[in-house]
């Protein structure tokens, strides 16, 4: 499966926020109508990522919350994400300097972003810096782990430039993007 992205080939945007960090459109999925997609922005609550906004998006639940876990299938997964990579591009215009990530929460969902990112390598580095972020642990000088004062051990985000050539079955656990200065 390869989803190219293609800003000239989106869905239209049946509603955007005031503040641009909401938006909502139609994807019309495999024999049945179409799904309302919402898109969410909002600040990641990492003190390590400072002006890092994390990317959701998905149907509404029946609490009207986003619905990551959904499974919709999509009759055009290079549009529906076309629309949801320009509409953070359009939010990252509006807030220069800030940062976007989206979280492959599952390892089918990590491998999904991975090849996205791998396959537009092209269209993504005119546009945009992409990164990378895994989880270490550090160990301290007398072989013990680096922990929190209640024993747990204290993971830490290594963040570094996307590489192109990471094999997919070395997953990131976050996927970032930011625009080119």
């Amino acid at each position: 499966m390869l989803i190219n992205i293609d800003f000239e080939n989106t869905y239209e945007i049946a509603w955007i926020s005031n503040d641009f960090s909401e938006a909502s459109f139609y994807s019309p999925c495999k024999g049945s109508s179409a799904v309302l997609i919402r898109i969410r922005i909002a600040p990641v609550e990492y003190s390590y990522f400072p002006d890092v906004y994390n990317l959701s998006f998905g149907p509404l639940n029946e609490y009207g919350e986003i619905d990551d876990q959904s499974r919709v299938l999509h009759s055009n997964l290079s549009r529906l994400f076309s629309t949801i990579i320009l509409f953070s591009i359009k939010f990252l215009q509006r807030n220069p300097g800030y940062t976007i990530g989206v979280d492959g929460s599952t390892d089918t969902r990590a491998y999904l972003y991975h090849r996205i990112f791998r396959s537009n390598e092209t269209s993504f580095n005119e546009l945009l810096e992409t990164f990378g972020v895994d989880w270490f642990v550090k160990v301290l000088r007398g072989g013990e782990l680096e922990t929190y004062t209640d024993g747990s051990i204290w993971a830490k985000p290594w963040l570094e430039q996307f590489d192109y050539d990471r094999s997919a079955n070395d997953l990131y656990h976050y996927y970032m993007f930011r625009l080119k200065e």
